[in-house]
């Protein structure tokens, strides 16, 4: 799967032409690779009927497509023939032309070009099709929200224009009556506001493909943000509107899934409830084919990794999102549905990255049962992936971490006891985090102790830093958050809370923080948490802190929360030593040997970083070459460090 083209959450850029281009661009490509190695194997084809005995049906489909004249190379004017017709070709069918194609060879005893040519042919269309990848169209839930709005006000409904106000209940009245009709609420040759021109008209971009291409090339409609059941439905009567769905026996059908993405700490608590009613609700069970006959539908949640951590810390948002995964799994099950689902994790343990192999076994037991998608941010793709070497490495890890987990979860399943341990430590761990983040001050301190003005001025990311353009914390993405604390060597997002919560545990009694201690060695969730914690908290840099912090002009603040995160630090540190036994450097040499040889050389970028961080500042107007000579140091201590946000 792919977001290039299709993600538009926040992004203005991505625009309906844009979707429309990059579909038939990688339709094309795809094309084009299926075209080069028809072509090969036409040329491998030399068979003739003086040699071989030909099947009968193989001379009857030439004689049908007029290819009588090549009877002498049968084999070849078959394939010639597919190439030929191969811009109008749909996939299911030149497949099954394919293994018609190797099966008559294998009859006329040439098993092996069979084997070395069309079988491979026959794999490449089962991967990359004639689509290349399936590009899934993201919103976000206000913007959908708006654009129904807009549409509503134009087909002279009561009251629409505050139906953002209105009570769920009454929003759920409306779009189930919406959606028990085919009749759409506004013309296509009406001139509407921008979400709503915007949303229509991306819909009807993917709509046209479908009409011309099929829906191979198309993946789900994601909702990002997701925070109730009319964020869900209300993409529903927006597709209804543009010819996504289609009239069935008993009702609408849309015709790709409706994603709902969980984000943020309350939506993926609520989670569960929006799942069981969506899974509920007609349309959605028409639409997946629940309660039909044959193997049960899989049913799509994506699960976002960034905004939970963001407002309330790893060990909360770690927690949170198990629980969802558990919560959600059964829902589906409850439904007669498999549940797939979407991890949408960043390049950063504060983004939920890790181990491949230890997120997966650390993952609640029934979560991988209707299999598994997982993002990869462009960084870490030039990482994992940029040569054949690492990209087979990393990719046999997934699979095998996959399996490895089917097969182990419901061995190893958390404990009772872990579960009500955690519950009672997490909420310790949220007032903690939320504490610094509410501090007096603290968006002035943050500001000036990173350089989060300098990573605002970049273009690394799909979407601007800002969700609206407002110096707030609400407002920042989570990326910048995450890459401007890992620059400046405080990694905040990827371990604080944790040392308040293990005090909050050490003082329920040692028997109680013995317990939980072994636990974290029997238990992967607990061990994939904690040893991330670790990690993080090794990248981290007490001087580097105390330096970048020295850049706040106001003392007092300065002083006061500076001292607020290393007191943290420090009960961090304590307790992890606790609960290993051993310090890092004796458990985890190598990691431990990777971070100290960095250092060298990020000491000298750290000092320039915080030179030029003081020029910028200083200064009334930033010119261009400066700016740039920012971001490349900024861009070093990334590569140095190996991760941004």
């Amino acid at each position: 799967g792919s977001w290039v083209g299709g993600d538009r959450d926040g992004h203005p850029l991505v625009t309906a032409e844009v979707t429309g281009q990059t579909l038939i661009t990688m339709r094309c490509t795809a094309l084009q690779i299926v075209r080069t190695r028809l072509t090969k194997l036409a040329r491998r084809l030399s068979l003739t009927q003086a040699n071989c005995e030909c099947p009968p049906a193989l001379l009857a489909t030439l004689k049908q497509w007029n290819y009588t004249d090549s009877s002498q190379e049968p084999w070849r004017a078959y394939v010639n023939a597919l190439i030929e017709h191969l811009e109008s070709a749909e996939r299911n069918e030149l497949h099954a032309q394919l293994s018609q194609l190797a099966d008559w060879l294998e009859q006329a005893r040439a098993v092996r070009t069979a084997k070395l040519y069309v079988r491979p042919l026959l794999r490449l269309l089962d991967t990359v099709g004639l689509h290349l990848a399936r590009i899934d169209i993201r919103q976000n839930s206000a913007f959908y929200e708006r654009a129904l709005c807009q549409m509503m006000v134009a087909a002279g409904i009561e009251n629409a224009a505050g139906f953002a106000q209105w009570p769920e209940n009454e929003k759920l009245a409306f779009l189930n009556k919406e959606l028990e009709t085919p009749r759409p609420l506004t013309h296509p040759s009406m001139i509407l506001p921008k979400e709503a021109g915007e949303v229509l008209a991306a819909l009807r971009a993917v709509a046209s493909h479908i009409e011309q291409y099929g829906a191979d090339g198309i993946g789900a409609l994601i909702v990002s943000m997701t925070r109730n059941l009319v964020d869900l439905l209300t993409v529903y009567v927006l597709a209804k509107e543009v010819g996504l769905t289609h009239q069935v026996e008993d009702g609408l059908s849309c015709r790709l899934p409706v994603v709902p993405l969980f984000e943020t700490y309350e939506d993926l608590e609520c989670g569960p409830a929006i799942a069981d009613a969506f899974l509920e609700h007609p349309c959605t069970r028409r639409s997946l084919g629940i309660g039909g006959k044959g193997s049960a539908p899989r049913f799509m949640i994506m699960l976002g990794y960034s905004d939970s951590n963001k407002d309330t810390g790893i060990l909360a948002s770690q927690w949170v999102l198990f629980n969802a995964q558990r919560n959600l799994a059964a829902v589906g099950l409850k439904h007669g549905a498999k549940t797939t689902f979407f991890h949408g994790r960043g390049g950063t343990i504060g983004r939920g990255a890790g181990p491949t192999h230890r997120f997966l076994e650390a993952l609640p037991a029934k979560s991988l049962d209707g299999g598994l998608r997982v993002t990869e941010q462009g960084e870490v793709i030039a990482q994992k992936y940029n040569t054949v070497s690492t990209a087979t490495a990393n990719l046999e890890w997934l699979v095998a971490g996959s399996l490895g987990a089917q097969m182990l979860s419901t061995k190893h399943p958390l404990p009772d006891a872990v579960s009500e341990t955690m519950h009672a430590i997490v909420a310790h761990s949220r007032k903690a985090y939320r504490s610094l983040l509410d501090a007096d001050g603290f968006m002035t301190f943050y500001r000036q102790a990173t350089p989060i003005d300098a990573i605002e001025q970049s273009r690394i990311g799909s979407r601007p830093s800002r969700r609206t353009g407002q110096a707030t914390l609400d407002d920042l993405r989570a990326i910048p958050w995450v890459f401007s604390w890992n620059q400046s060597r405080f990694y905040v997002p990827g371990w604080y809370g944790v040392g308040s919560a293990l005090d909050a545990l050490e003082a329920q009694g040692s028997d109680t923080y013995e317990s939980f201690q072994n636990c974290i060695q029997s238990t992967a969730f607990l061990r994939y948490v904690f040893y991330n914690v670790e990690s993080s908290l090794a990248s981290s840099d007490e001087q580097w802190m105390r330096t970048y912090a020295e850049l706040v002009p106001e003392t007092e603040v300065r002083k006061r929360l500076l001292t607020q995160i290393l007191d943290e630090r420090e009960r961090t540190q304590s307790h992890l030593l606790k609960l290993f036994k051993r310090p890092l450097p004796q458990r985890r040499p190598r990691f431990y040997e990777t971070i100290k040889k960095r250092e060298v050389p990020l000491t000298h970028l750290h000092r320039r970083q915080i030179e030029l961080l003081r020029q910028t500042r200083s200064m009334e107007r930033i010119d261009k070459e400066t700016t740039e000579k920012l971001l490349r140091v900024v861009n070093a201590i990334a590569s140095g460090l190996r991760t941004t946000g």
